[in-house]
């Protein structure tokens, strides 16, 4: 994703990717098909470095086509 838009740094997203992955995929109750579910866990990420690496969670679990994720930056 990053090499495909020619610039940013993955160390951001690298240093997450455990916590941020661990929390969406086994523990946080949220659906994709009712995104604005009111009983949903809330996740707020305030380190803006990691963007790339939310995005690809929120593409790996259906909310929005992995394909729009070649467009980052653009």
């Amino acid at each position: 994703m990053l090499g495909k838009a020619g610039s940013g740094h993955p160390g951001g997203s690298l240093s997450a990717a455990d916590i941020v992955t661990s929390l969406f995929f086994k523990v946080m109750r949220h659906n994709p098909q009712n995104p604005d579910w009111p009983d949903r866990d809330r996740f707020h990420m305030s380190k803006g470095h990691c963007c790339p690496l939310w995005y690809a969670v929120l593409a790996e679990s259906g909310y929005f086509d992995k394909e729009k994720l070649l467009h980052l930056r653009q």
